[in-house]
């Protein structure tokens, strides 16, 4: 297990985020900002993160899903329901799709 598993293992799930990583739009319609949900994760993770890359989103079933590409290449999932981190994980990118990487 390397630095970055680690770092994703000490974080405790769920985590309650707090209402200003949300941003109102419009209707009643709360669209979290990456920034500031980064921000919430333990600075020592945000060195590993490549945040010139892309940031893949994927919003459905009330759950918001971001792949934020770590320097290494492989990602890091951050899983949002409600007003609650559910998921931090590794994932490794593979033909077709994402695969969950060894931290579940």
């Amino acid at each position: 297990m390397d630095e970055v598993d680690k770092i994703i293992q000490s974080v405790p799930i769920p985590k309650l985020l707090p209402e200003e990583v949300f941003v109102l739009a419009g209707r009643p319609r709360r669209i979290p900002d990456i920034d500031l949900i980064i921000n919430q994760l333990p600075d020592e993770l945000s060195t590993y993160l490549d945040m010139e890359a892309t940031i893949l989103h994927s919003g459905r079933g009330g759950q918001n899903t971001f792949l934020v590409t770590l320097a290494d290449g492989s990602y890091l999932r951050i899983r949002i329901k409600s007003s609650s981190i559910i998921e931090l994980s590794r994932a490794h990118m593979r033909a077709g799709g994402v695969r969950p990487g060894s931290i579940q």
